[in-house]
């Protein structure tokens, strides 16, 4: 075998230049104007976006009716999150679903390997699902959404029991000097011990706050095509030390003493989403946070004339912690970005609230109004003659009350009239609008259709979210997929155990990662094909359940709808679809006459002949003094007997063959009678 070279990671540039005044000096300067640049010329976007956000939130901000009612009605954040829910279901439809190819064969085997061990770190390390459900919501609700990948690793001490071989010098006296002497012994004993465990030690998939996210130049149409990209970071006395001790960041004890500015104008966004929320610009100060730019792109680092791709963290606009080269084997920024509807020329995508959102402030004022209108119907309204009253009555709403008046006819009550049925209308119609645009609308799952038609227009409807899947995939899924892989190839430096369910334990290493391997999100093509496989399941066992019988073989329907479930629904639990017929459970009638005559009830057996024990079970009406009691239970049960034949008989009506009986369910036969009877 030949010897294996560790990859000299001296190819990246390891110095943090941070510590040399002048190179520092030329980073903050360098990012800082590129900042301010681009912050100042998304202002305008970050307000629109964060009326966006007020909509999810169901805040009020824009609003031309004010009245007593304040409701606030989440019509746009309802379907906001269908389509989170839907789209997630797209992306993970199975849980196989992204592979692993090589054009190599002898790396062909050793894919599999990989996909385990990559399947295995997005459900138990990364907890991919989860991430995934806050970057979709971003993702419509603002029409863009960044994800950080990067490489995680935390050590942390914790203290436990374990079991230890415990050596020392045991003190005996010789029988025959009687001197004492020592002899080494050992003896096992349970000692508590310090342990430093690594609590993160894999790629990161963390959502990205769309406030403290820029680009530039904010026309590219891609975050590897632009000069920079940047993120508006916070970081605390801890993570600065910990960033220190790990040689991450460097000057963090000057860091420390700056004032925090946490709250300036550079986060405003964040300033007044958190004063929404009722946190004072007091409380972000004491938060012991301080302010800082993760800057991810171009810069002359050896200050030679060449920019090179470089990762610079400067603190405050005044201190740089972190000035190198990009750490990643990709020279990318570790971020990925899904947008929804792209438009050439503009980085930022749209999403579905801005469309929408003159049509949420209609709404909501309309049913405030409907709302007040239905509150003053219901307030009566006394109109009087001022002369027609007597000097001392007092007009008084109340049980019981007594008005003096000179005539009957000088006071008299009055509503405000009732326009509420108006107004519903008006909410109505808004309402189905908003729901009919492309991505809202509701996929009927039943209903009184054939079985394909709700699949056709499950199809049919599902387009626009399976359209923006598919998206997904090409922009952030299947990159991080690579990016993963990269990421465990550059920084993985110890043998990592693993079990994927179903799997024996395995373990994976450095040199497993090596390799030239494609990577292919499925979730969205899987989904397409469960639709499509489903309906035409469905439609072929349709057709089989029309076709006669052969005297000598019996298709196996339940082998066929198990498939139709797992493969053609895409749904788990097959292997409980069939419960066994229990042939114990079958009592001779006459047996039966004995138990219900005591009062006891008896379910009916599926393979019971019910013309049979109808019959016999009819006599014991004609006992003397059959208590009443008995006689109901009697009855009851006749009455499942006969609910039963009638069923099995309609059953076997609709494909035109005869009832069978007790004696016509022998073996294998039995499923296929049971079901034969109707489509799906």
């Amino acid at each position: 075998m030949p010897e294996i070279i560790e990859p000299t990671k001296e190819l990246i540039l390891p110095r943090n230049y941070a510590n040399n005044d002048e190179t520092a000096k030329r980073a903050v300067a360098h990012v800082v104007k590129i900042w301010n640049k681009a912050v100042d010329a998304r202002s305008e976007m970050d307000s629109r976006m964060r009326q966006y956000f007020n909509i999810w939130n169901t805040l009020f901000d824009i609003r031309y009716y004010e009245g007593r009612s304040q409701v606030y009605s989440p019509q746009l954040r309802k379907n906001v999150e269908f389509a989170v829910r839907n789209t997630k279901k797209n992306l993970f439809p199975t849980d196989d679903y992204f592979t692993i190819d090589s054009p190599d064969d002898e790396e062909g085997s050793q894919a599999d390997k990989v996909k385990r061990f990559l399947r295995w770190q997005q459900v138990n390390k990364i907890n991919l699902k989860r991430y995934v459900t806050p970057f979709l919501r971003q993702l419509f609700v603002y029409g863009w959404s960044p994800v950080k990948v990067v490489w995680l690793e935390q050590l942390k001490k914790i203290y436990t029991h374990e079991r230890q071989i415990l050596e020392f010098n045991e003190t005996l006296t010789d029988p025959v000097t009687g001197e004492k002497i020592r002899i080494p012994a050992q003896e096992e004993a349970i000692v508590q011990v310090e342990k430093e465990i690594p609590v993160k030690q894999h790629p990161s998939f963390y959502p990205v706050d769309v406030f403290g996210f820029y680009i530039y130049p904010w026309t590219c149409w891609d975050v590897n095509d632009a000069y920079c990209v940047m993120e508006d970071i916070s970081l605390t006395k801890e993570q600065l030390e910990i960033g220190k001790e790990n040689k991450v960041y460097t000057n963090t004890d000057e860091v420390i003493k700056l004032e925090s500015n946490v709250s300036t104008k550079r986060v405003h966004s964040k300033k007044k989403r958190m004063a929404v929320l009722g946190v004072s610009d007091e409380t972000i100060k004491e938060a012991s946070e301080w302010h800082g730019v993760e800057y991810w792109g171009k810069f002359d680092l050896l200050d030679n004339g060449k920019e090179i791709d470089c990762l610079i963290t400067v603190m405050e606009d005044k201190k740089c912690i972190q000035v190198r080269q990009n750490p990643h084997y990709d020279q990318e920024p570790g971020y990925l970005v899904g947008k929804l509807d792209e438009l050439v020329g503009d980085f930022y995508g749209k999403g579905l609230i801005e469309p929408l959102q003159t049509l949420q402030y209609f709404l909501n004022d309309t049913k405030n109004q409907m709302n007040d209108a239905m509150t003053y119907s219901l307030m009566p309204i006394v109109k009087y003659v001022p002369g027609m009253l007597h000097k001392n009555s007092k007009l008084v709403l109340a049980p019981g009350a007594m008005w003096a008046l000179n005539d009957v006819n000088g006071a008299a009550f009055d509503r405000p009239p009732d326009l509420a049925q108006s107004g519903l209308i008006t909410v109505q119609n808004t309402t189905n609008e908003i729901d009919s645009y492309p991505g809202f609308e509701r996929i009927p799952t039943t209903g009184r259709r054939p079985a394909t038609q709700i699949q056709a227009l499950q199809e049919e409807r599902g387009i626009n979210i399976l359209d923006w899947s598919e998206n997904l995939e090409v922009q952030v899924m299947s990159p991080f997929l690579r990016k993963q892989f990269m990421l465990n190839q550059q920084f993985l430096d110890d043998e990592v155990w693993f079990k994927v369910l179903g799997q024996k334990p395995e373990k994976i290493s450095a040199e497993d990662l090596v390799g030239n391997y494609h990577f292919y999100w499925l979730g969205a093509n899987q989904t397409q094909n469960l639709i499509v496989k489903s309906r035409q399941m469905i439609e072929a066992l349709n057709i089989a359940l029309a076709i006669p019988p052969s005297p000598t073989e019996i298709p196996d329907y339940w082998y066929i709808f198990k498939r139709i479930w797992k493969e053609g629904l895409g749904l788990d639990g097959e292997d409980k679809l069939i419960r066994e017929i229990d042939f114990t459970a079958m009592i001779d009638p006459v047996q039966e006459n004995m138990i219900l005559l005591i009062g006891k009830q008896l379910p009916v057996s599926q393979l019971d002949n019910d013309q049979e024990h109808m019959q016999i079970h009819s006599q014991l009406f004609n006992v003397p003094e059959l208590p009443e009691a008995s006689r109901n239970i009697i009855e009851t049960h006749v009455k499942m007997h006969m609910n039963k034949l009638m069923q099995l008989n309609m059953m076997q009506n609709q494909s035109g063959r005869i009832a069978p009986t007790e004696q016509q369910f022998t073996g294998e036969e039995t499923n296929a009678q049971m079901l034969g009877g109707g489509g799906i």
